[in-house]
């Protein structure tokens, strides 16, 4: 196994959990690379995250092969209100992974920011003692507990930062971005200017 990726798995509690492996696609999380403080390139993608693909459904019910699952039902209760437009646009725009990409390339265990809150630690850390019983061996060191919090889309330095890094683009147009997506964000309000649980 390579220590050259990560595996990023993003639960609806607002756990990230990145591990020292190669990109595996577990149940479908978002995967990335690690990062210093500036990386380079973009990050590589393992395709849309669970809450994307949950969304989605919201849109084609009758595409959605398997019966719900409690993610799907949490989602839809998140969401209620939210047009058939409006949730496209989140599906399309990828800003539903936007906060755990954020985690995924700048988060640092240790890190006050990126600490889990205190509510959510018994079950964070069950959830981590399981990742770490998966990725046994060599791995399970490398496994960071990391918490996913809101915030980031009402910051358009913090998103202009994250988009230039995850999407490979200019400053300049990364920050025209970042306005946009606040903005439209801040359009819907059942999204609460990002705060509503489904981004993190």
């Amino acid at each position: 196994m390579s220590s050259l990726a990560r595996v990023v798995a993003v639960a609806a509690t607002g756990l990230l959990v990145v591990v020292g492996a190669t990109t595996l696609d577990v149940t479908s999380p978002r995967a990335t690379t690690p990062a210093g403080p500036a990386p380079a390139a973009t990050a590589p993608r393992a395709g849309p995250s669970p809450v994307t693909t949950a969304v989605a459904a919201l849109l084609d019910p009758v595409a959605e092969r398997c019966a719900p699952t409690r993610l799907t039902r949490y989602v839809a209760s998140l969401l209620r209100g939210v047009s058939p437009r409006e949730l496209r646009f989140l599906v399309s725009s990828g800003v539903l992974d936007l906060a755990a990409d954020e985690a995924a390339l700048f988060g640092r265990a240790g890190d006050p920011a990126w600490a889990p809150t205190p509510a959510s630690g018994p079950d964070l850390e069950q959830a981590l003692r399981s990742a770490e019983r998966f990725w046994s061996g060599d791995d399970a060191a490398a496994v960071e507990l990391l918490g996913v919090h809101g915030g980031l889309l009402r910051d358009p330095a913090r998103l202009t930062r994250l988009l230039t890094v995850r999407e490979g683009i200019s400053p300049h147009d990364a920050a025209v971005r970042a306005q946009q997506l606040v903005a439209a964000v801040a359009a819907v309000p059942a999204l609460r200017g990002g705060e509503n649980p489904v981004f993190t």
